[in-house]
């Protein structure tokens, strides 16, 4: 698969924005010899990062801890595979025949497991960007093309992917506007783009982490027991009002809200605003600032 996304020719340099020449198993190079930047390819990742940045490095933590059978092992964010296969289609507005053949970008895709699924089912061109190293002990699919590289730097192409899904990533990225604008140079014209971002309308999870706001500074394995520890008062406090989630559910959301340094909220009009002056039209909020995050759907002119 690697060899299929070199010679489609959807990657480049993200220091400088040349080709990239593929000479072997292991080695990427830049085409451009005032760069002559290498990058490794492990596991069959292409990696355009030097390391893990610290302010993200909870999140590896977070998906090796759930490799490992902790947090969520059947649902993810609290949600069955089947309800994240059908909510890929629901939030893009598009039927499973709009993917047959396209381009795919799944923006900070944590564990890849929507890719899997729907790599299961048809026949795509299926890429996962993400920083952490947990893409390395990801299950090697060989419809999925798994990259570990930063929205901030993306190291792809103008124009090359059809449809664009990035649901709970931008608002840790340090700068969401400038990261959403990145995707959307990726995007064909007539692509459709979808994000999901923290709203300003808190939650439960949000209003811990307002209580706590420098906890992500503890570190993980201790971050860990304080989120098995503040996850059983609202877990019993669900079931008191018949609002049930699951313990591993809480515990896995509490570790997601607390451990990263960069976690912006965000208002419908102004991440509107970002699709208008990214010239994107068929704008429509999917998900309402109401339920605690904001899902915005545009198509590039």
């Amino acid at each position: 698969m690697i060899d299929n996304i070199l010679k489609d020719h959807l990657l480049r340099c993200p220091k400088c924005n040349s080709e990239l020449d593929y000479n072997n198993d292991e080695i990427i190079e830049c085409s451009n010899n005032l760069c002559d930047n290498q990058y490794p390819i492990i596991n069959e990742v292409p990696t355009f990062i030097d390391s893990t940045p610290k302010s993200s490095r909870g999140f590896e933590y977070q998906w090796k801890k759930r490799l490992n059978g902790n947090f969520e092992i059947d649902t993810l964010y609290g949600k069955d595979e089947k309800e994240e296969y059908s909510q890929f289609f629901r939030h893009l507005k598009i039927t499973s025949n709009d993917i047959e053949n396209k381009n795919i970008l799944d923006a900070g895709c944590g564990s890849a497991r929507m890719l899997r699924l729907l790599s299961e089912k048809h026949n795509a061109n299926f890429i996962g960007i993400d920083l952490s190293s947990s893409l390395y002990d990801a299950e090697s699919i060989k419809s999925i093309n798994l990259i570990r590289g930063d929205l901030l730097k993306l190291p792809f192409k103008d124009n090359c992917f059809d449809f664009i899904f990035s649901g709970g990533v931008l608002h840790h990225t340090g700068n969401p506007q400038r990261a959403f604008k990145n995707l959307v140079k990726a995007l064909r014209p007539k692509g459709k783009i979808y994000i999901w971002l923290y709203s300003i309308e808190q939650g439960i999870f949000g209003k811990v982490r307002l209580i706590l706001p420098k906890i992500y500074k503890v570190p993980h394995s201790i971050l860990y027991l304080v989120c098995w520890l503040l996850a059983c008062p609202i877990y019993l406090g669900g079931l008191l009002l018949i609002k049930y989630h699951t313990f591993s559910e809480i515990k896995f959301k509490l570790f997601d809200h607390l451990s990263p340094k960069y976690r912006s909220v965000h208002s419908e009009n102004e991440v509107l605003k970002w699709f208008g002056e990214n010239s994107l039209i068929n704008i429509e909020v999917i998900i309402s600032q109401e339920t605690g995050g904001i899902g915005i759907l545009g198509e590039k002119v």
